[in-house]
C-alpha cells in the first residue's frame, strides 16, 4: 500500500511540475514520464516489473544487468548498447527509486537524446550521488542538458564526463548548485615532433 501510496504522489508531483513549467520557461519536461505510466496498473509494479513496462512502451530491449541487480547499490550498465530509447526506459524505471545511489552508463550511444531523459531523472531523483556518462556522443544539446540539471541537482556527488573534449567547454561553465567531482576531459598539446632531428 505504501509503495502505491509513493507512485501517486509521484505522478501528481511531475503533473504539478509540468503545469508550473509553462510559466516559468524552464525547458524540463516531465509529462515523457507521466504519459508512459498508467496510474491504475503500472504504479505498483515492483522495481523489475517496472523496467520491464517501461522496455515495452518504449520499444527498448531490456538489459540483463538491471533485471538481475539486486535493487540495492551500484548498477553497473556500462556497454550495453542502451540508446536514447533505452535511457528513456530506465529513466521511468528509476524515477521513484530510492535504493540505487550509483549508475554506471559509459558507452551507451545515448546522443543529446538519451542525456536528456537521463537528466530529467536527476531533477527528480535524490537519492542517486554518483553517475558515468562517459563516451557517450552527448553534443551540445546533451551538455547543455547536463549543465542546466547541474544547477539544480543538490544530491549527486559525483559525475563522470570523460570522452567528450570538443564540447568540454560547457562543462567549464557549469555552476553546479552542490559540491560535486565533475570529471571532463581536458585537453593537452599534443608534443610537436622535430622532423629535423635525428633519432
Amino acid at each position: 500500500m505504501r509503495f502505491r501510496k509513493n507512485r501517486s504522489i509521484f505522478i501528481f508531483y511531475f503533473c504539478l511540475l509540468s503545469y508550473q513549467q509553462r510559466f516559468s520557461g524552464s525547458t524540463f519536461d516531465p509529462l515523457w514520464m507521466c504519459s508512459s505510466l498508467d496510474a491504475s496498473e503500472d504504479l505498483a509494479l515492483p522495481p523489475r516489473e517496472l523496467y520491464l513496462r517501461a522496455c515495452r512502451l518504449t520499444g527498448a530491449s531490456p538489459v540483463s544487468c538491471f533485471l538481475h541487480h539486486s535493487g540495492k547499490g551500484p548498477l553497473a550498465l556500462n556497454h550495453r548498447g542502451l540508446g536514447p530509447q533505452g535511457a528513456k526506459a530506465l529513466a521511468i524505471a528509476l524515477v521513484s527509486n530510492v535504493d540505487i545511489t550509483h549508475v554506471e552508463m559509459e558507452d551507451n550511444s545515448l546522443g543529446a537524446a538519451g542525456t536528456r531523459y537521463i537528466t530529467d531523472l536527476l531533477r527528480t531523483n535524490s537519492c542517486i550521488q554518483s553517475l558515468n556518462l562517459s563516451h557517450n556522443a552527448l553534443g551540445p544539446a546533451g551538455a547543455r542538458s547536463i549543465c542546466r540539471m547541474l544547477m539544480e541537482n543538490i544530491s549527486l556527488k559525483s559525475l563522470q564526463l570523460s570522452g567528450h573534449y570538443p564540447i568540454s567547454h560547457f562543462f567549464l561553465e557549469a555552476k553546479p548548485g552542490n559540491q560535486i567531482s565533475l570529471v571532463y576531459p581536458v585537453y593537452s598539446a599534443p608534443k610537436v615532433r622535430d622532423s629535423h632531428k635525428m633519432e
